[in-house]
């Protein structure tokens, strides 16, 4: 998944891995996100205006739990804080 703005829809199922820190941000819809070992644990379920962090070389997956829109920000570090989201 590229950073940017990503419609994925209802039932849709994905897992992906980047090199660098992401921070997977819900703009709209419900997801659920679970983190491989050793960031994960259980899946967490976002939902509009919910954001989760996702350690570098980390392999997530995403599933919609119903049609959704999601923002990928490239560079935590580039964007301490989500306002607006």
């Amino acid at each position: 998944m590229m950073p940017g703005v990503q419609a994925v829809a209802s039932g849709s199922r994905s897992t992906r891995s980047h090199q660098d820190d992401r921070i997977l941000a819900v703009v709209r819809g419900r997801l659920r996100v679970e983190l491989a070992p050793p960031a994960g644990g259980p899946p967490a379920s976002l939902r509009a205006s919910d954001a989760l962090a996702i350690p570098a070389r980390t392999a997530y997956t995403i599933e919609a739990v119903q049609d959704s829109e999601i923002f990928l920000y490239a560079d935590r570090s580039a964007q301490p804080e989500l306002w607006g989201v």
